[in-house]
């Protein structure tokens, strides 16, 4: 047999798996890029109903962006089991829908005139059937990062990403903008 050199690199975790050490999170998913943080959030809420002492979290704040509605559905089931669980309002689920029809029509904007009136009349959304609505269009990062340095002006923000590479730098653009941490994970 001939010897054939063999080298070994890693090993390598997930930026997420910092989230441990965080006392409050951001988890940004686009798209497919839910996938690490499906097991992350059963986890923390796991670690958090047993009073863990490793879990250092006081709260995460979830976003999860997608193109069309049926994108949510395979993740959707173990967000409502999360929410109904979540007795320490340890999470902060916000899930937005960004592929609107190309011809905006009155039909669609009655749509979301009716699922907003709606939630307003029973705290719960009809596309999701979780307590926040979800919104229509793309996240408003300003907003977003300005409303969370409101909230904690002087508490670490651990910022964690993944999705696709486009939206990267801008979010880590803004996370240095306002001091807070930022790991991402690309695909």
């Amino acid at each position: 047999m001939p010897k054939i050199p063999v080298y070994l690199d890693g090993p390598y975790h997930s930026p997420s798996s910092h989230i441990y050490q965080s006392e409050y999170a951001v988890l940004i998913a686009g798209g497919i890029g839910v996938t690490p943080y499906a097991s992350l959030l059963q986890s923390i809420l796991h670690q958090r109903q047993a009073e863990s002492s490793l879990l250092q979290l006081k709260k995460v704040h979830f976003y999860w962006f997608n193109r069309t509605q049926d994108s949510f559905e395979w993740l959707l089931e173990m967000l409502q089991r999360l929410e109904a669980e979540d007795s320490f309002d340890l999470f902060d689920l916000n899930l937005y829908l960004t592929g609107a029809p190309k011809d905006t029509n009155m039909q669609f904007i009655t749509a979301y005139a009716a699922f907003d009136l709606l939630h307003q009349e029973h705290q719960v959304d009809l596309i999701t059937g979780l307590k926040n609505q979800t919104q229509a269009g793309r996240p408003n990062w300003d907003q977003i990062f300005t409303q969370l340095k409101e909230k904690y002006p002087t508490e670490p923000v651990d910022v964690y990403y993944c999705g696709p590479r486009g939206l990267s730098g801008t979010l880590r653009r803004k996370c240095y903008h306002h001091k807070f941490s930022y790991r991402k994970e690309n695909f």
